[in-house]
C-alpha cells in the first residue's frame, strides 16, 4: 500500500489542494488527488485457490479488473512464490503473462503455478499487475497471498 501511495504521489501532477490540516486526514487528501475524472470507478480484485488438474495440484491466481479498470498487457502480471514449506515447484516459482501484442487484456488474467506437495505446509506469494483508468492514470498493483496446505496424506 505504501508503494502505491508513493507511486501515486509521484505520478499525480501538482494541483491547488488545501493543506492536509484543512482537508482533514491524509486519506481524504489522497482520495481527493486520486479520484478519477468523469465519475470513473473501478478496482482490481485478486482471487486465489488450489486446484487439482490432470493429476497435479496448482496454485491458481485470477486477477480481475472491475468497473472502469483495465489490466495492462505490457508489462502484464506475475505471481512469484516467496516462501513455501512442504512444496516443490517443478516449473519454477514464478509465472508471468505471455506477451499479447495488445495494450490491455480483454478481461481477467489467470496464472497457474503447478506444485508437488510432500507434507503439510503453506504458500506465500506476491502478485504484481499494472492497471489503468484508460485515458487518465495507471497504477502498479501488488498483493501478497497466503495459502495453508493440509497434509496430502490425509
Amino acid at each position: 500500500m505504501r508503494r502505491f501511495l508513493l507511486l501515486l504521489l509521484l505520478l499525480v501532477p501538482p494541483s491547488p489542494v488545501p493543506s492536509a490540516r484543512a482537508a482533514g486526514d491524509l486519506d481524504s487528501l489522497l482520495g481527493a488527488l486520486a479520484a478519477p475524472p468523469g465519475g470513473k470507478t473501478g478496482e482490481v480484485r485478486v482471487e486465489n485457490r488450489i486446484v487439482t488438474r490432470d493429476g497435479r495440484r496448482e496454485l491458481v491466481v485470477r486477477i480481475l479488473p472491475m468497473g472502469d479498470a483495465k489490466l495492462i498487457a505490457d508489462p502484464g502480471a506475475s505471481v512469484e512464490v516467496l516462501a513455501a514449506s512442504g512444496v516443490h515447484w517443478p516449473e519454477g516459482r514464478r509465472v508471468e503473462t505471455p506477451p499479447t501484442g495488445d495494450d490491455y487484456f480483454p478481461g481477467g488474467v489467470t496464472l497457474r503455478l503447478p506444485f508437488e506437495q510432500s507434507g503439510a505446509g503453506a504458500i506465500d506469494a506476491r502478485v504484481e499487475y499494472f492497471w489503468c483508468f484508460v485515458g487518465w492514470q495507471c497504477f502498479l498493483g501488488e498483493e501478497r497471498i497466503r495459502r495453508d496446505l493440509g497434509d496430502p496424506t490425509g
